[in-house]
């Protein structure tokens, strides 16, 4: 109940606008690194990204992100045939950003995936 006092005290609309504004930005700041492609599909996207880089495992990524404190997850198309399989995409990495995110973690995000 506190998380929706929270979250209404915040207002949906502001919240929506945040998310999708942090994920925009984390789109065109992967999409600038090397060897990376953002694979998001649709008119309207959400704080869902989801990208690959090349030459790299999304599962191994995923682990080195995890032993540095940040939390991604990878979708494989054993559980996204419908989606993937047609994009010829055997698995992705998944950032999610939410409202409470910063601009400082998607700049500390960015540099982790550029080192890789």
């Amino acid at each position: 109940m506190t998380a929706v006092k929270y979250a209404r005290s915040i207002g949906l609309n502001n919240i929506e606008a945040r998310v999708e504004g942090l994920a925009q930005n984390l789109r065109t700041r992967l999409s600038s690194l090397k060897g990376i492609e953002v694979h998001d599909l649709g008119e309207k996207k959400c704080g869902i990204v989801t990208f690959t880089k090349a030459g790299a495992n999304p599962l191994e990524m995923a682990d080195v992100l995890r032993h540095s404190g940040i939390n991604v997850s990878v979708s494989k198309m054993t559980s996204a045939r419908l989606d993937l399989e047609p994009r010829n995409l055997s698995a992705l990495t998944r950032a999610s950003v939410h409202y409470f995110n910063t601009e400082v973690e998607i700049d500390t995000f960015t540099k982790a995936i550029d080192a890789m």
